[in-house]
């Protein structure tokens, strides 16, 4: 095959050529290069996600064992107020409601400290024996107080019963 000449068009066309081709060799760079910081930014978005996730749970961690220390807590505090409670007297000699003007007075104090007797009484029991005990408990509740203070104990001790479940 016999070689053309190239003449001044030939020659043009061909610098032309060698122009376009280096042109579209940058471009295809910078579009390398952007892909690469992409990437770049991509892979450090995930880190710093990782990273986020990291801390959230040693946030629920450290929230889990605080939420431990503090049922241990009040555990302790159970076990403290035992002692200052009367221990249940059979259901036979429960002394009826006193008469309506003869009401006996219960403080604030002593409405939690039996709220938190049944908390601890109930609180680890199934269902079916929680239900179970919870009415009887109940029943005696108001045998033995007057029904606002025997519905002001059954309401805290149900509040805080419904908080550890």
């Amino acid at each position: 095959m016999a070689r053309k000449s190239r003449g001044f068009f030939g020659t043009m066309r061909h610098g032309y050529d060698a122009w376009l081709t280096e042109k579209n060799t940058e471009y295809e760079l910078r579009i390398l290069e952007s892909h690469t910081t992409l990437f770049e930014r991509q892979m450090e978005a995930q880190l710093r996600m990782a990273m986020a996730v990291s801390r959230n749970q040693r946030f629920v961690l450290e929230h889990e064992l605080s939420m431990k220390r503090l049922q241990l807590e009040i555990a302790q505090i159970d076990n403290q107020i035992q002692f200052a409670i009367a221990p249940p007297v059979p259901q036979q000699t429960l002394p009826a409601s006193p008469s309506v003007g003869l009401e006996r007075y219960v403080s604030n104090k002593d409405i939690e400290k039996m709220a938190l007797t049944a908390v601890r009484r109930f609180g680890n029991l199934s269902r079916e024996e929680f239900e179970e005990e919870w009415e009887d408990w109940t029943e005696e509740l108001y045998d033995r107080f007057p029904s606002s203070t025997a519905g002001e104990i059954h309401h805290r001790a149900k509040e805080m019963i419904l908080l550890l479940r």
